[in-house]
């Protein structure tokens, strides 16, 4: 894999940028998948909605086997060996006999029999703890001892302060389920998949077409300037040699005029050098937060800050970030981009109301 990169790096002149970047994103995509699969094979945390303790285990792990029987009868399932030693170790009798409805029958009263544990798991847990601080003192082991108080004043710490946030903070949007639009005076609910996309998308277009209604985006200065500022009269704004037509807002012409100064004063520092290094990458994602939400094709945060701790692994990331640049030429990945609506005011739907934030790659932002 690191050789391929070498390799990429280093193409011949003669290939075409077409050629290179169907390399680069085949490249991409391996990475990707090498990514996701170290995922897959990772430690996963618990999401602790239900306090453990050993009644409560019990059930989980008799869930897990039930689904793992269904992905059996699915065909994703090779080799039933541990399956069958789990179920086995487990009480789930006849586990490969039973018909698939059956399985789906027991897997729903299982998970409803959670759902009452639930109510009483912090007291199983509580007990469970309990008794293992007793057990840990008569056998002496003063480590286990401290251990188990460490954990029972942490959780009683956390407890108080979600209490403590429940009231304090104020309270947080949703996941949006409908939008309203004011239509003649009325207020329209839409809450169809369909409808919300096709009222979402034309709403909320205008707001990225608002830089639209700037005088640098019509006249006679866009078109001497250019949409990419690629024509010659951008090079002359910078070396503050250009004469601005007869009309041009004041604001714009301060602002142009700043952007001349600002050239100046930096020319000459070194730092037209943009090609990213293993230090500065480490740096960035060593104080990321891993919550951060990111990426539609599933590489979020956490890959990245996880890449951080490996200078090796994070060659990979810097190399390919620094290839782009080189020739100009973005991944296929960071073209796209997810539009994600949040409530400002916690149930209120109003489309005027939605914040909108678009989630980019989260290496490419």
């Amino acid at each position: 894999m690191h050789e391929k990169l070498l390799r990429l790096k280093h193409l011949d002149e003669s290939v075409t940028p077409a050629q290179y970047q169907l390399m680069h994103n085949k490249w991409d995509n391996e990475l990707g998948d090498f990514m996701a699969s170290a995922e897959d094979q990772c430690t996963k945390f618990k999401s602790s909605l239900i306090e453990y303790s050993p009644t409560v285990g019990v059930f989980i792990k008799r869930r897990s086997i039930l689904k793992w029987i269904l992905r059996w009868y699915d065909g994703k399932v090779p080799d039933v060996r541990n399956l069958l030693r789990a179920a086995k170790r487990n009480n789930v009798e006849n586990p490969l006999t039973t018909s698939r409805e059956d399985i789906e029958a027991r897997l729903v009263a299982c998970i409803g029999h959670l759902m009452e544990l639930k109510k009483i798991a912090p007291e199983l847990r509580r007990k469970h703890l309990l008794s293992c601080l007793i057990e840990a003192r008569k056998r002496g082991d003063d480590t286990a001892v401290a251990e188990i108080l460490r954990i029972r004043r942490k959780e009683c710490d956390r407890k108080r302060q979600l209490a403590i946030d429940k009231v304090v903070k104020p309270g947080q949007g949703r996941m949006v389920m409908a939008v309203q639009v004011s239509e003649g005076g009325e207020l329209t609910t839409y809450d169809t998949h369909d409808d919300i996309v096709r009222v979402v998308s034309s709403r909320i277009g205008e707001r990225y077409k608002l830089g639209h209604r700037s005088p640098l985006s019509a006249g006679r200065l866009l078109e001497e300037i250019g949409q990419f500022a690629e024509k010659e009269a951008a090079a002359r704004i910078l070396d503050g040699t250009y004469e601005f037509p007869e009309g041009t807002d004041c604001v714009l012409i301060e602002l142009l005029q700043e952007a001349a100064r600002l050239r100046v004063e930096f020319e000459g520092t070194g730092m037209d050098d943009s090609r990213l290094s293993v230090e500065d990458f480490i740096d960035f994602w060593k104080s990321a937060r891993e919550k951060t939400s990111s990426s539609d094709s599933g590489r979020h945060f956490g890959h990245y800050i996880a890449a951080s701790d490996d200078p090796e692994l994070a060659v990979f990331h810097v190399e390919s970030m620094n290839i782009a640049a080189k020739y100009g030429l973005p991944l296929d990945r960071w073209k796209s981009a997810l539009t994600v609506l949040l409530e400002k005011v916690m149930g209120n739907q109003l489309i005027e109301k939605l914040r909108a934030i678009c989630l980019l790659e989260a290496d490419f932002n």
